[in-house]
């Protein structure tokens, strides 16, 4: 009986545990890839005429998506992964073709996305009921 108990224990302790560092990984997942669109969204903003944006800024984006994307696919739902996606890769073209009034909207659905996968994921009361 009480090796029951403490295999248990030790089951839940384990949960507890993994379901922290997750979190935490989230959070900090997103929040890295929204600053790194704050800063692209800002230099956008500020980019002239004859400038272009820095193409370093949005392979560096495209560098830590793919490094978190495999990460955050474990434990977050696909479908908001795949919005994300859609989103950066028609920021990607926009950007490319340079259509700035498209770029700022697909960066602010991203951002809101990610926003709303870091609330869906933290421990609050509205997302335990």
């Amino acid at each position: 009986m009480w090796r029951e108990f403490i295999f248990c224990i030790i089951i839940i302790i384990s949960i507890i545990t993994f379901d922290y560092f997750m979190k935490n990984y989230i959070k900090d997942s997103t929040e890295e890839i929204t600053g790194e669109l704050s800063n692209i969204k800002e230099q956008i903003l500020n980019v002239g005429e004859e400038d272009k944006i820095n193409e370093i800024k949005v392979e560096e984006l495209r560098n830590t998506w793919q490094k978190r994307y495999k990460k955050l696919g474990s434990v977050v739902e696909h479908d908001e992964l795949e919005k994300v996606e859609t989103n950066l890769t028609a920021l990607y073209s926009a950007l490319e073709s340079e259509e700035q009034s498209e770029a700022i909207s697909k960066l602010d659905e991203s951002v809101y996305i990610l926003r709303h996968i870091k609330d869906k994921y933290s421990l609050k009361i509205e997302n335990v009921f």
